[in-house]
């Protein structure tokens, strides 16, 4: 799993509902920095907080983390 892919992919749907990355680290409770500090350093997120990303942008795990079918299950 590339992680600057996996971000790219959470970046793009932030920019589909028009959401900051202050909002999307809000609704999946993690702080802000934590978020840009994985972004800068393009780092996997824990599993749970990949889950609450798919969640909150109603999309499967295997969309953030390998681009495949982007529907939730």
């Amino acid at each position: 799993m590339r992680a600057k892919a996996f971000w790219d992919r959470v970046m793009s749907l932030a920019r589909e509902k028009r959401v900051s990355q202050a909002v999307v680290a809000k609704a999946c409770g993690i702080p802000y920095g934590t978020l840009r500090n994985w972004l800068s350093k393009n780092t996997i997120p824990p599993l749970d907080v990949a889950s609450d990303l798919s969640i909150y942008f109603k999309v499967s795990i295997d969309y953030l983390t390998f681009g495949k079918t982007r529907s939730a299950p």
